[in-house]
């Protein structure tokens, strides 16, 4: 697959063409959209009128009137996706809280993080390359250090990914979450991060994501925003497997990633933070990528909802 088809597989929903069974997710005082939800979710959802008030006819979803403080809707959340769980319907149980803001850098209510993509609501997290300049490299060209992901993770089990990558999960910050997601997934040590890794921008995108498919043919809708660091080392740095997320690390030459990019062996939002790299560099630019305005572009898509 090419550069554009691998990032359109990911940014594979289209603003303005929402499926006229795509229920919106509205705040409790109906003004603002907060995500989208698949029906066969919509009709689980329907099940606490307390807390989520279904509309088929408008296909919309509002959070309930009576929920009006952060208080009253952590509680009302929380209820729905203790149930959930206990049924089964709710996958992974994570313990963790997401937020979803509302108005835009205001939290409006925490939810536990598994029960977030059944809301499709904006979802955050962190990504990290650590990679060696090829000034530092004794190849002479540049290596990147690229993790498997454990044979046994529910999603993308044994894909290439990320040096580091994680959730944005409350009360962690973006660059806290970078520091201990880099201690536990790679072994890298908080000095280190802290002196060498570089804040790049962002990576965002809405997916349609067939491994949580409920029923739905184009699976749960997903708009997720990663803040991306480069973290450049010398040789003397080796990340290690430091729990069970990651199989191994791979130090790749430039070659080795792209040939594993293009026979699509990244986790496929991974995938589009190393074109993301790959265009920081230089390595993929307009005088060798036919379709490189439009592959910048469709890196950085934001969803029609607030934002953290």
């Amino acid at each position: 697959m090419n550069l554009l088809g691998i990032v359109e597989s990911v940014n594979s929903f289209t603003y303005g063409e929402k499926p006229n069974d795509l229920y919106i997710l509205r705040s409790h005082d109906g003004k603002q959209p907060l995500g989208y939800v698949v029906p066969d979710v919509a009709k689980e959802l329907n099940k606490f009128p307390n807390v989520f008030q279904v509309d088929d006819d408008l296909v919309q979803i509002k959070i309930s009137s009576n929920l009006d403080t952060i208080e009253k809707r952590n509680r009302g959340f929380k209820e729905v996706a203790d149930s959930l769980n206990e049924s089964g319907f709710i996958k992974g149980w994570r313990n963790e809280l997401f937020i979803i803001h509302y108005p835009a850098h205001e939290p409006y209510v925490y939810l536990e993080r598994a029960f977030s993509p059944l809301l499709g609501i904006v979802m955050y997290g962190i990504h990290a390359n650590c990679y060696i300049p090829k000034e530092l490299s004794s190849t002479g060209e540049i290596q990147f250090w690229i993790p498997r992901r454990s044979k046994t993770k529910s999603t993308h089990p044994g894909m290439l990914d990320n040096t580091v990558g994680g959730g944005l999960g409350h009360p962690f910050g973006v660059f806290d979450t970078l520091i201990k997601e880099s201690e536990e997934e790679a072994g890298l040590e908080r000095s280190f991060v802290k002196k060498n890794a570089k804040a790049v921008g962002t990576v965002s995108y809405t997916l349609c994501d067939k491994q949580f498919n409920y029923g739905y043919e184009l699976g749960l809708i997903q708009p997720e925003v990663q803040y991306i660091y480069d973290i450049p080392c010398d040789e003397s740095i080796v990340p290690k497997p430091n729990d069970n997320e990651v199989e191994c690390f791979h130090l790749m030459s430039f070659e080795e990633v792209w040939t594993n990019l293009l026979d699509e062996q990244f986790k496929p939002s991974c995938a589009l933070v190393i074109i993301d790299f790959l265009t920081r560099h230089g390595f993929v630019n307009s005088e060798n990528e036919p379709d490189y305005v439009e592959i910048l572009a469709k890196l950085h898509r934001l969803p029609p909802f607030p934002l953290r």
